[in-house]
């Protein structure tokens, strides 16, 4: 079983204020759903981001594109909840990549790697992602827990809030 980020985080009730930002596929449940979901999550086998990076102007009320952006945001929201003692980190481990990688076959190079610190308090922001869309429905949320490194086969990609490569540069092909 899988499941994205938002639906172990936003409800139901969470739709009233965002609107169509927070209509996605399979819909966001009720507040018993997603504790449910968190009391069993030895029953999951990945967590995901539903990274669906639909524009603003996509997300209208009469033809909505269903689906959020959350590549940025996954990663964040799940730091916070091991900050909140609701999973650990060896839970967000194998939620996000080892069962991943076994379930696909992936094999890891030993020389890609992130480093995060578990202790940076901020804001998400939607003027501060990287994503093209520059929208999440956790605009304004405290999180706790940010990426600083990333190093994929040995390059360092990202460090600080800062993308060191260029896009379409093939530098990690």
């Amino acid at each position: 079983m899988w499941r994205h980020t938002p639906s172990l985080i936003l409800i139901q009730d969470d739709e009233r204020h965002l609107g169509p930002l927070g209509m996605m596929k399979p819909e966001l449940k009720s507040k018993e759903d997603v504790e449910f979901l968190w009391k069993h999550l030895n029953a999951i086998d990945i967590v995901e981001s539903d990274h669906a990076p639909h524009m603003l102007s996509d997300k209208h009320i009469d033809s909505v594109a269903y689906g959020v952006p959350g590549l940025e945001t996954t990663l964040p929201l799940l730091l916070t909840a091991v900050s909140q003692n609701r999973l650990s980190m060896d839970d967000v481990i194998r939620l996000c990549y080892e069962r991943s990688s076994q379930i696909f076959g992936i094999t890891n190079h030993p020389q890609t790697t992130i480093e995060i610190d578990p202790n940076v308090e901020y804001e998400i922001k939607n003027e501060n992602l990287f994503t093209k869309c520059k929208w999440s429905p956790f605009n304004g949320w405290k999180v706790k827990g940010k990426l600083r490194t990333v190093t994929i086969r040995g390059i360092k990609v990202f460090e600080n809030d800062t993308i060191l490569i260029n896009p379409g540069s093939g530098v990690l092909l």
